[in-house]
């Protein structure tokens, strides 16, 4: 599984946070996740370093208890790089909250970019 992210068009202050958070998340749980993606003021002018939140959206391919306990625990390294509770969902779940969370996924797939795997916010508009 290439690690590697995709970091053409981020702003040089999240690359670091993106690529640990990407990392650890990778080895932790390969094989369970689908994609990562970054959200939100972190890919716009709005950003303010060291002030704002970085948003990320961590899609796996089923979410259990045991993986929330694993993201939980990653706490410390969030708050340390200013990255937000990443938003931990299914594909699955996304297709079925569309008509409850239409307004905040259409910002997300307005503003998002995939940084590591695939992300369903590509065509999640014309999807719906």
């Amino acid at each position: 599984m290439d690690k590697k992210i995709n970091s053409e068009k981020f702003i040089n202050p999240i690359e670091k946070p993106l690529e640990e958070l990407t990392q650890r998340v990778c080895n932790d749980f390969e094989g369970d996740i689908d994609g990562i993606c970054v959200a939100g003021s972190a890919l716009t002018s709005d950003f303010i370093v060291g002030k704002s939140r970085i948003n990320t959206i961590l899609i796996f391919k089923e979410v259990s208890l045991e993986l929330l306990d694993g993201i939980s625990a990653m706490g410390k390294m969030l708050k340390k790089h200013n990255l937000d509770m990443p938003l931990t969902t299914t594909l699955h779940q996304i297709e079925r909250s569309c008509d409850v969370f239409g307004v905040e996924y259409l910002d997300i797939c307005l503003n998002h970019k995939t940084i590591w795997g695939s992300s369903p916010f590509e065509n999640l508009i014309r999807d719906y």
